[in-house]
């Protein structure tokens, strides 16, 4: 074979695998990127993770999500208002995340040691993330103990919480939000500012 033909030959094969190259990282990226958060849930869904075992992803993922507000719902040690994510934390730290059928994730849990209160969070396969959590007190350590369902998101206002959330928030629940039995549900809304929610507007 003469170098002329060699060197055709070798061009030829260097064309050829530069498309399989091609093809296969066009192929690669046919597949659904998900956003960080979801993302996140969706490794630890697939392993079987709770999410309190994946510490500084999960803190990371609550600092960005969770509104930045001090509240005392009675999970403080001394009475005090505390950070609202980590009432968020505690009530949500032994849940495994669960992938819903529309590519949303959810995950569940109560706080240990008190599993009347308990927790969810809800990302959407956009990365909207929306949460929900029953406590017992509000504001006033010496309060009655009555449950009450407080709704938070960085992303949404009550006026527009996303249906996916409602159905998830049900399911959760067991029941309608209407007949759950709650003497006060609120949202923490993206600003901080904390307002009334109807049970009409949780239906799903």
């Amino acid at each position: 074979m003469s170098n002329g033909a060699f060197i055709a030959l070798m061009l030829r094969g260097a064309v050829f695998a530069v498309g399989l190259m091609t093809c296969h990282a066009l192929h690669a990226n046919d597949a659904p990127v998900r956003p960080p958060t979801t993302g996140v849930l969706a490794d630890a869904a697939r392993s079987h993770t709770y999410v309190g075992a994946l510490t500084a992803g999960w803190r990371s993922l609550l600092d960005a999500h969770v509104p930045r507000v001090n509240l005392y719902l009675g999970m403080s040690d001394d009475d005090a208002p505390e950070p609202l994510r980590y009432a968020v934390a505690a009530t949500t730290s032994q849940g495994r995340p669960i992938e819903r059928a529309d590519g949303s994730m959810v995950v569940a849990s109560c706080r240990p040691g008190s599993c009347q209160e308990k927790g969810m969070v809800w990302a959407s396969s956009d990365g909207v993330v929306v949460g929900a959590l029953v406590h017992f007190y509000y504001k006033a350590p010496k309060a009655p103990m009555s449950p009450a369902l407080l709704i938070w998101s960085r992303d949404v206002k009550a006026s527009s919480l996303p249906h996916g959330f409602t159905m998830a928030l049900e399911e959760w629940l067991r029941q309608p939000v209407s007949v759950a039995g709650f003497h006060a549900i609120r949202m923490v809304q993206p600003d901080g500012t904390i307002v009334d929610v109807s049970p009409a507007g949780l239906l799903p």
